[in-house]
């Protein structure tokens, strides 16, 4: 049975609040987030924006080099059609984990 992204990770929540010191949600143009980042810097980065296929590409640009080796990059809404075709064109995984949620998840 597939689980939930949140299921494997095991995030504790409290309403949409997470509880962790190290994890921080940013609301904003994913572009214009990555930019406060430093390259390498990053262990885990979730996307959800939109699902065009160019602006899932360019928010994956955006956001792996901020991603530390060995690292991992997830987003939303893997089942639409452009999401899975971009995720798949501009990482080029050799293994995409894929959840109930529609979340993916590939290591850098």
């Amino acid at each position: 049975m597939k689980k939930t992204l949140n299921e494997l990770i095991r995030i504790p929540r409290m309403g949409n609040n997470i509880e962790l010191d190290n994890v921080e949600i940013i609301k904003n143009f994913s572009k214009h987030a990555s930019f406060s980042f430093k390259n390498k810097s990053l262990d885990f980065v979730y996307i959800d924006g939109e699902h065009i296929y160019n602006a899932v590409v360019e928010d994956i640009q955006h956001w792996v080099p901020k991603i530390k080796p060995g690292g991992y990059i997830a987003g939303h809404d893997y089942w639409y059609n452009d999401v899975v075709g971009a995720v798949k064109d501009a990482l080029n995984p050799t293994n995409i984990c894929s959840f109930k949620d529609s979340s993916w998840l590939v290591k850098i």
